[in-house]
């Protein structure tokens, strides 16, 4: 089973909602991923994680891992290939800006999560 430290997970998460929140209007899987690809080389590290900028684990299938919690919450979407933040996820992202809060809370908003 694929397994990615906390403050991994977090940083992903986090640069997700990041990238998402520049385009309103939503983005292609593709274009999301190539995206934060560009933005976790430039940062040398994943957003401050202290481990070293690595893709041994595809970094599609890290970022479903570390977007399913708020996807359960319904403060992310993926319909048809697109990628969107909704009116929910930009109220949570606006009151949990520290990405290990956010989805922390996206867990008590939604059991599933």
């Amino acid at each position: 089973m694929l397994r990615l430290s906390k403050e991994r997970t977090a940083a992903l998460a986090g640069s997700v909602f990041e990238i998402l929140l520049r385009h309103p209007k939503g983005m292609r899987e593709n274009a999301l991923l190539k995206e934060l690809e560009r933005l976790l080389t430039c940062r040398g590290s994943w957003n401050g994680a202290n481990e070293p900028l690595k893709f041994a684990v595809p970094l599609e299938d890290a970022a479903y891992i570390a977007t399913s919690g708020p996807v359960k919450a319904g403060w992310l979407t993926r319909q048809d290939g697109t990628w969107t933040v909704t009116e929910n996820g930009l109220q949570a992202y606006t009151r949990y800006p520290d990405p290990q809060q956010l989805l922390a809370r996206s867990g008590m908003v939604s059991p599933k999560a």
